[in-house]
């Protein structure tokens, strides 16, 4: 009866223990958040390097550009990465290209303004130099506790979203995936390349998740010309004109044209369509 008893005291004992950790498994794997934590959230997937960061300005060299307003001048900015958040980086300090002329952000002011200060910043590395990311004031920040947990947040949280996109609700293929997803299949070969982009040009803003989920499919396509209308305001021609080499970069054109946004990669247009699924 003993035996009896502390065997079954043991059993009941082990499949508590086995539920507490199937309860703590599972939280672990709550869904990401669906909202932006950090509103200029956009800048994480358009960025090589977010960090915090001391700024170090030619003040001297900055003037003399600003002074002279030669066409495209340039200068080397100089960054030492104090707590990075995305990126790696072979050497210290980080070099960073910034055009003085015509002006771009950050403005020239906000520079000199904050010459060795503390800032947090979000670069993009292009033909082997650093820059800041996208022209948009929030690619350089004064640094502020806040807003440096909001962004380690916000790429914790996106990284979430890269990984576990297949898994959550948007990205759960519906009825609508095979159809568009027989569009792109027509870009692949010449003879259906036409009417196949004619289709793709009429898809609409709730057809962003299902084209986010086509560009998983890595295929080549011949070339063509995906014209799209030109809706700027002072365009001189109706069509601008695009020349796709990919299923994914087709998706990506045309998602760019439906939603405003524009991305490097899937992951941005991943993480675009969970922030914009309600």
């Amino acid at each position: 009866m003993t035996n009896g008893l502390s065997n079954s005291i043991f059993r009941s004992t082990t499949f508590q223990t086995s539920m507490l950790w199937l309860s703590l498994c599972l939280a672990c794997l709550a869904e990401p958040l669906t909202k932006p934590i950090y509103a200029d959230w956009d800048l994480v997937p358009l960025s090589d390097v977010v960090a915090r960061a001391k700024l170090r300005v030619p003040i001297g060299a900055l003037k003399e550009n600003l002074s002279a307003k030669k066409k495209y001048a340039r200068i080397q900015l100089k960054v030492e990465i104090e707590e990075p958040i995305k990126g790696h980086f072979p050497s210290q300090p980080v070099l960073v290209g910034y055009k003085t002329e015509p002006p771009e952000y950050p403005l020239a002011s906000f520079l000199e303004d904050h010459n060795d200060d503390e800032v947090i910043l979000f670069l993009t590395e292009l033909a082997g130099e650093y820059r800041f990311v996208s022209d948009k004031p929030g690619a350089v920040v004064p640094f502020s506790s806040e807003d440096f947990s909001k962004i380690v947040d916000e790429a914790k949280n996106q990284e979430e979203i890269v990984q576990h996109f297949n898994e959550l609700a948007v990205g759960r293929p519906t009825e609508a995936d095979a159809e568009i997803r027989k569009l792109f299949e027509g870009l692949t070969k010449k003879p259906t390349q036409a009417v196949a982009w004619a289709g793709i040009l009429k898809l609409t803003r709730k057809d962003v998740p299902a084209i986010v989920r086509v560009m998983d499919d890595p295929r080549q396509v011949p070339f063509f010309d995906a014209y799209l209308p030109n809706r700027a305001p002072d365009a001189i021609e109706k069509y601008r004109h695009e020349g796709p080499s990919s299923i994914r970069e087709a998706a990506s054109i045309i998602l760019e044209y439906i939603t405003g946004a524009s991305f490097r990669d899937v992951d941005g247009w991943r993480v675009w369509s969970v922030y914009n699924s309600g």
